[in-house]
């Protein structure tokens, strides 16, 4: 529900707070006053295209500020955790600021979101139904949705998406398959052939590189390691006694004197090992030299392999260490084009059988959607005829078209026709219906989907636009038996509409040091029945027509 709006430096509003509650909330005032405002920064905060003119003269930018309330575990909360913005203490504010440059800014809660994202959020809570709004009625879609709705066809509408999604996928494999084949031609298949061999003759194991290039680091410089490894050996076991002797003698020294300071005998130990290390690093070292070879044929045998790694690798673009890599992909794809014909088979049979699995459930919704108009458009005719449209003929037409191409709404062209004059059959809505017919019509269809629309917020702008006496009457009536179970704001100029408001709120236009600003007042019982006299009696009230609108509003109001 919408809880609060405040607008501040919008088109002659300098500022406005209001706060709403449930049921029927109207507005009245003189022509120019402002109603309609209200009704485009609802537009506004719904996602609805900015303009620098809707910024008040003089101001630098204009900003609509909306608090919803939010039920917990609702549709909204969920789509409000998934976008991860919190409502707090159960409401959520939507903010929409319009700059000098024409450029605007959204908000949802403390997140600043794209406009699409404000309206996707808007949408939810707020249905806006103007003279321009109900353009959006004219639309095939519009019609299409308006059906399924009414009609309560969400289940088999859902089995067909479903549907429609596997023959998009099948579909768009085909497509990919198509089009490889296409772009491969026999010697690009004999290039990939040839590519193929090259590399299994290759045949390069995993770590081969790796080990290759350290054993070239070795075979190439194996002189100058020989020689260096020589050396090391010639100073450890240089004569007369060499390394060994030399540690032996001073352990033997340290151990003797150790009788008199048993701290040099610690230091003895320190030698027995590093005379046992000096052994085996020796050892090591007459083992390397008796193991290493500097064999030149190994040598150009390493560097030749290398080079043909290296050769192949350029011409794949690749590092040498990832040819096996490249090997795989290659034949993944050799394979595949080798048996293209018995793969596109595949595809085709795959995508023949979601297209008629998709076929099978459009003629399913196709037939719900039959059934359901009928009772749609006998419905909501009474309900348009009542609204001061007596002799008006409502259809709702469904046309199968039973080999279109798939769409995730199904095969149907539903389309919303309309006679207002007897003897005319009825034709489309852009054809025929007026704006004021529109609104009757976008009314009636609201009243129709009031137990299952899940919108809370409805707003009607001069919805009863050409009609007057009873036919205002029912409209009223209509509104604020919409208002029993949703939030209703609707702008009216007609007494009999107002009179049926759970709440009342007067906007008047005051010009103050030469600037003009739109004001709203909050009416109470006899403030209300003022404003109804004025609405009934025009230049001057008298008290038969104060007597009159307190006697139509305490009617609507008992519910007589």
């Amino acid at each position: 529900m919408l809880v609060e709006l405040h607008i501040r430096h919008f088109a002659i509003i300098d500022e406005l707070h209001l706060e709403l509650g449930p049921g029927l909330t109207v507005m009245t005032g003189e022509t120019g006053a402002g109603k309609s405002i209200l009704v485009d920064a609802l537009g506004l905060i719904a996602g609805g295209r900015a303009d620098a003119g809707m910024i008040r003269h003089g101001a630098e930018r204009a900003e609509i500020t909306a608090s919803f309330a939010i039920a917990a575990q609702s549709a909204v909360a969920a789509w409000l955790e998934h976008h991860d913005i919190a409502a707090e203490d159960g409401e959520c504010v939507a903010r929409r600021v319009i700059t000098a440059t024409g450029r605007s800014q959204a908000y949802l809660g403390a997140s600043r979101v794209p406009a699409a994202t404000l309206g996707s959020f808007c949408e939810q809570l707020l249905n806006i139904h103007g003279q321009q709004a109900n353009q959006g009625l004219l639309q095939r879609a519009t019609q299409r949705r308006a059906l399924d709705m009414l009609g309560k066809l969400s289940t088999p509408a859902a089995q067909l998406r479903t549907r429609w999604e596997r023959w998009r996928q099948a579909r768009a494999a085909l497509d990919d398959l198509l089009a490889q084949q296409e772009t491969l031609s026999q010697a690009d298949l004999e290039l990939l052939h040839h590519q193929v061999q090259e590399l299994e003759a290759l045949a390069v194991q995993d770590g081969e590189v790796e080990s290759l290039e350290a054993e070239l680091r070795v075979l190439g410089s194996a002189g100058e390691v020989i020689q260096n490894a020589e050396l090391a050996l010639a100073a450890l076991s240089a004569e007369p006694s060499g390394a060994n002797e030399a540690l032996a003698k001073a352990s033997r020294e340290l151990k003797a004197g150790a009788s008199v300071d048993p701290r040099l005998g610690d230091i003895a130990q320190v030698l027995d090992e590093a005379q046992i290390q000096l052994t085996e690093a020796i050892g090591s070292l007459e083992r390397y030299l008796t193991d290493i070879d500097a064999d030149p044929e190994r040598l150009a045998a390493v560097e030749q392999r290398l080079g043909s790694i290296d050769d192949i690798a350029r011409k794949h673009r690749a590092r040498s260490s990832e040819l096996g890599e490249v090997l795989d992909r290659l034949s993944t794809r050799l394979a595949a084009s080798q048996d293209m014909e018995g793969t596109l088979r595949d595809a085709e049979e795959r995508l023949g059988g979601a297209d008629r699995a998709y076929r099978k459930a459009a003629r399913t919704l196709h037939e719900a959607r039959r059934k359901a108009s009928r009772k749609v458009q006998q419905t909501a005719q009474g309900i348009i005829r009542s609204l001061g449209l007596g002799n008006a003929t409502f259809q709702i037409g469904v046309h199968h078209q039973e080999d279109g191409t798939p769409t995730s709404h199904g095969l149907d062209d539903v389309t919303f026709g309309i006679s207002t004059n007897p003897g005319q059959p009825p034709g489309p809505l852009d054809k025929v219906a007026s704006g004021g017919e529109l609104s009757r019509i976008a009314l009636a269809l609201e009243v129709l989907a009031a137990e299952s629309s899940v919108v809370p917020c409805l707003v009607f702008d001069e919805v009863d636009t050409g009609v007057g006496g009873g036919v205002a009457e029912i409209v009223g009536r209509c509104l604020r038996q919409l208002g029993a179970s949703h939030q209703v704001l609707c702008v009216t100029h007609l007494p009999q509409v107002a009179s049926q408001a759970h709440h009342h709120l007067r906007v008047t236009k005051q010009v103050k040091s030469g600037h003009t600003n739109t004001r709203l007042e909050a009416l109470e019982h006899d403030d209300a029945i003022n404003e109804l006299a004025r609405m009934l009696g025009g230049v001057e009230i008298t008290a038969t027509t104060r007597a009159h609108a307190r006697e139509m509003r305490e009617q609507a109001q008992e519910g007589i």
